[in-house]
């Protein structure tokens, strides 16, 4: 996986929701997965219960310019104080899946991982739906 805004694990202010940044999804790209039909992307905060700052379903490009995605999915890292973790997963899938991924957009998601796991269920809630999938984290400081 490929980031132009995460220079040595740490955020560039640029995709953040804050007085300096301009709210943009990250540049972000990866190869391709042999049998992909589509990818679903999530970025979350896991300093504060998994808050989920983006999440892009169905998506069939691996290569997504900066500000790609939506206000409607996107909202950049904005933490109230210190430093936050945040992280991307992006998921190859082999079609959409059978049931809705339950993920709260700018909430807090506890249950995000075990949520998550319906990616993995095909149009017949057959499990392996999940091909493969990528991970990059980084950090972001209040105040950068």
């Amino acid at each position: 996986m490929s980031l132009q805004n995460l220079k040595d694990g740490v955020w560039d202010t640029y995709i953040t929701n804050t007085d300096n940044g301009s709210n943009q999804s990250p540049q972000l790209s990866w190869e391709s997965v042999a049998d992909a039909q589509l990818y679903s992307i999530y970025m979350i905060d896991t300093s504060a219960g998994n808050w989920t700052h983006w999440v892009s379903q169905n998506v069939t490009e691996t290569t997504l310019a900066q500000g790609w995605a939506s206000e409607e999915e996107y909202i950049g890292p904005y933490p109230p104080s210190g430093t936050h973790d945040y992280e991307i997963y992006v998921f190859a899938l082999k079609e959409q899946p059978s049931e809705e991924i339950y993920v709260n957009f700018d909430s807090g998601n506890g249950a995000f991982f075990t949520n998550i796991m319906a990616l993995d269920k095909n149009s017949s809630a057959d499990s392996g739906n999940i091909i493969s999938y990528g991970h990059i984290k980084g950090t972001y400081t209040c105040g950068d």
